[in-house]
């Protein structure tokens, strides 16, 4: 029912926030959270197949982009602090802060340079530090023994990372398959979770009878060491199944705890096997947390996030050098497959958008957004003039003209603590901002966030100094959701 009053209730939280990245400039809507937050906790309390960490990190967006929406600030502003937020939220559910603010720097901020990657590591520090005042120091990977180092650990790993990354990539066509037969089943939007959540129960019942309530724990999983080998791939397989029901159906939740449990599960599967061999070494008890680095770094695209995440969250750092292995192996296993999507981009891949760039606005040339009728203003100017019209339109980047040739651009904030007496030319920039009608709609935005402008004047190729248009973000932004519904 509450995904009618907001779309963004439904299926996992990181697509949600990703969209908002890369289409909003990180604006998500307040209501979002409150929502969100009873619809997960209505999902996971009810027994979905669904992780917390993800509903933590979509609150934790929703607060940064609105502190940053309240401070007026600026489109790559509020970006970085949508991002420091869910940096913050995961942390706080991870109680890992080092692996949450790799995961936001990796997944969500392709490209950062040092300057904004503080910011989140901060947050993510803060996100822990919250977290483990309230609910007090704790690690959320345990299991019964661990060895950091064995002569087979390392072929094993490997062996085991590659096996793990194939059935990441499982898991994702399965939630894909589920996803897409539900959203094309002809049925109210509340009956969908209502069918998902009664195959979810019927596909849990045998893990609920091997393993009762700890059965989504991957702590209380990688402890269970009466199951055996088959037990174990089952409770791998029907945990994917399980999760793919669930949010697949319009359930809402996260989904790093269940992908936790199916690494878990599939690591034990090996140890519980090599436990048969009267050769096999007693101490392979690190096995389950490096298959859940490995599916983590295979189903999620992220595996410096995965490699740090192990050690911090079972609390063996020595098991660094061997959660990087794992990670390795599980990301490039699944990488062949998947090349370079994830459980997190695939459903932006099928909007046309993809990380980095939506890669539709590519198609789109600046000549199909530009208006032709250019608002400018003369080099010789008041002052008052510019006041009047920034009152009248709410732009930044005015183009400043002489004798009908671009001079200048007036960029935001230069009209405060200027004498009345100024004229409009001494204001405007003199290195000059602008696109070409044949360039393509993902240049002009891109320029238009490095100039930290609103708008751009559109010149002719062959003489730059005569504006033949102006492009605005706005048309961009409306009409890029059109092109992809076309």
């Amino acid at each position: 029912m509450l995904a009618l009053i907001t779309p963004e209730v439904g299926g996992h939280s990181m697509p949600k926030i990703l969209r908002a990245l890369l289409l909003s400039g990180g604006r998500i809507r307040g209501r979002v959270a409150l929502i969100r937050a009873v619809a997960s906790a209505v999902t996971i309390g009810s027994g979905g197949a669904a992780g917390r960490v993800g509903p933590s990190a979509q609150m934790g967006a929703v607060a940064g982009s609105l502190l940053a929406q309240l401070l007026r600030l600026d489109a790559s502003r509020i970006r970085l602090l949508t991002v420091c937020g869910v940096s913050g939220g995961m942390a706080g559910a991870l109680n890992a802060p080092l692996a949450a603010a790799m995961f936001s720097l990796e997944a969500l901020m392709r490209g950062v340079g040092i300057v904004d990657s503080v910011p989140v590591i901060l947050s993510s520090i803060a996100g822990a530090e919250a977290s483990s005042l309230i609910l007090g120091a704790r690690h959320i990977l345990t299991v019964n023994e661990v060895s950091s180092w064995h002569p087979l650990l390392m072929p094993l790993s490997l062996a085991l990372s590659v096996a793990v990354g194939f059935a990441a990539v499982l898991w994702i066509e399965i939630f894909q398959v589920l996803k897409r037969v539900f959203r094309k089943a002809s049925l109210p939007s509340p009956i969908k979770p209502a069918l998902g959540g009664l195959a979810m129960g019927i596909v849990g019942l045998y893990p609920l009878y091997l393993l009762g309530g700890a059965w989504l724990e991957p702590s209380s999983l990688a402890k269970a060491e009466y199951l055996d080998f088959t037990q174990l791939i089952a409770v791998g397989v029907l945990t994917m199944l399980a999760n793919s029901l669930t949010l697949g159906s319009g359930g809402s939740g996260g989904v790093f705890g269940p992908a936790l449990c199916m690494g878990v599960a599939l690591g034990r599967a090996l140890e519980a096997a090599l436990a048969q061999l009267t050769w096999a070494p007693s101490s392979l008890g690190a096995l389950p947390l490096l298959g859940a680095a490995a599916f983590l770094a295979g189903s999620m695209q992220a595996p410096i996030f995965a490699a740090l995440l192990i050690p911090e969250a079972s609390g063996y750092p020595g098991l660094l050098p061997l959660s990087a292995i794992s990670s390795a192996g599980g990301f490039l296993s699944a990488w062949v497959f998947l090349r370079g999507s994830s459980i997190h981009t695939l459903e932006l891949k099928s909007l046309g958008l993809r990380m980095g760039r939506p890669f539709t606005l590519d198609l789109l040339k600046v000549r199909d957004f530009m208006i032709r009728e250019v608002v400018a203003l003369p080099y010789d100017a008041p002052l008052a003039a510019l006041r009047l019209l920034s009152r009248e339109r709410d732009y930044t980047g005015y183009p400043v003209v002489r004798g009908g040739s671009l001079v200048g651009v007036v960029p935001p904030g230069r009209v405060i603590s200027v004498a009345e007496s100024s004229k409009v030319g001494e204001l405007a920039e003199r290195y000059l901002v602008y696109v070409y009608s044949d360039e393509s709609a993902y240049t002009a935005l891109e320029r238009m966030e490095e100039a930290g402008l609103s708008r751009l004047p559109v010149v002719e190729r062959g003489d730059p100094s005569r504006v033949v248009g102006i492009v605005e973000r706005e048309d961009l932004l409306r009409a890029y959701p059109a092109q992809l519904r076309a």
